[in-house]
């Protein structure tokens, strides 16, 4: 990565006098950051061609806030990190998954994410017109699509890394990578997540449950987010990490559709789409899954909808086979289902079980319920009947 890129940005963190937490400073830095993403947003307007997108000042002050509160290694870390490569024939000292290395770790993956997903960086490349839609050439550090997985694969998994890659939609065009020109806006803030809870699941991967804080837009304070870690030469991300609580206003969509999948929820969904790989859910919140559930009824996409639903033993209602057989007539029309699904996205997830829970949610001022079961590999998954 091209150090002098952030250098201007990250230049008050090389004056700080200690490395202790400095609310001044991080606020002074939050202020700062916010400021330029307003002259930034004013060029947009007056320029319009060279987009650069308000996420990347999420990810700088992410990068900055972290780097200079949370994520920058502590002397412990240091001796840790000297100490963790330690040859031994072939192999290598694994370092201990404390709850600081597992923030820091999506700290650092969400930061990754955002500059990939925002064309590479404050100098991404040129945007031109491809098949009737505005695409931009990657930052100079990321034309090729080696340089974007080598970049992911610090922090994610390979395999995480290529199924990112696969869902962003990149085309190489005259013999540049480019992706479609548009902003990757969010609301969590990931600097400021707390661990509600983790389980070591082997001695190569642990599934984590973050508290995220949610900036604004929603009448909930945070979401609760299960992301899975991975030993792989280091600890890494096994999975994607979400953006927002809410859609940017990028995502194209049918006028008639009254919902609309967030960001993250829509490059996972056309990832499964693809495949049908209950991999791509990994990490995704409950209230996701179920989004992601509702858009493929709406489609008509019923093979989706039903490898959407759980498979844990036990919990299996009905068959594949019979579920392509079911008549148009016995499902839901795509007219109800706006209706019947209103306030779905802004309701609120109850666990009531080890592996059950529900979305609390208000539709027509009643509560509804939709249900989910979590499977043993620990995706959530629809439940048979899911709503109550």
């Amino acid at each position: 990565m091209n150090e002098k890129m952030y250098d201007n940005f990250l230049q008050p963190l090389k004056n700080r006098p200690d490395l202790q937490p400095d609310q001044e400073f991080k606020e002074n830095l939050r202020k700062k950051l916010t400021s330029m993403d307003q002259e930034q947003k004013r060029a947009i307007r007056g320029i319009g061609k060279h987009l650069l997108p308000n996420l990347l000042t999420a990810a700088l002050l992410l990068i900055g806030i972290v780097a200079g509160y949370e994520v920058i290694f502590t002397e412990k870390h240091e001796i840790e990190s000297k100490h963790s490569t330690l040859p031994e024939g072939n192999e290598t000292k694994q370092v201990e998954l404390t709850e600081q290395k597992a923030k820091e770790t999506v700290g650092i993956a969400f930061a990754h994410a955002s500059i990939i997903y925002n064309g590479g960086g404050p100098e991404m490349g040129e945007v031109f017109s491809y098949k009737g839609k505005s695409y931009r050439y990657m930052g100079e550090d990321f034309l090729t699509k080696e340089k974007v997985l080598a970049y992911l694969e610090e922090v994610y998994t390979k395999e995480a890394a290529n199924r990112m890659y696969g869902a962003m939609d990149f085309i190489e065009y005259n013999g540049k990578l480019a992706q479609q020109n548009r902003q990757m806006s969010g609301n969590l803030l990931w600097q400021d997540a707390e661990i509600a809870s983790r389980k070591q699941l082997n001695d190569q991967s642990w599934s984590i449950e973050f508290k995220v804080p949610i900036d604004q837009g929603v009448s909930e304070p945070f979401r609760i987010y299960h992301i899975s870690l991975k030993y792989e030469g280091g600890w890494k991300i096994d999975g994607s990490l979400p953006f927002s609580t809410k859609n940017s206003g990028d995502i194209e969509a049918d006028q008639t559709q009254t919902f609309q999948l967030n960001d993250e929820q829509m490059i996972v969904y056309k990832a499964f789409s693809k495949d049908l790989n209950e991999s791509h859910l990994e990490g995704l919140d409950p209230i996701s899954v179920a989004m992601l559930y509702v858009q493929a009824e709406w489609e008509g996409k019923y093979d989706i909808a039903y490898a959407l639903y759980t498979d844990r033993e036990g919990y299996v209602n009905w068959t594949k086979e019979y579920d392509e057989n079911i008549p148009s007539s016995d499902r839901i029309s795509r007219e109800q289902i706006p209706i019947a699904y209103a306030g779905l996205a802004e309701g609120k997830f109850i666990k009531t079980g080890d592996f059950t829970g529900y979305i609390e949610f208000t539709k027509s001022g009643s509560k509804k319920g939709f249900q989910l079961i979590q499977d043993e590999d620990g995706i959530w998954n629809v439940a048979f009947m899911p709503m109550q």
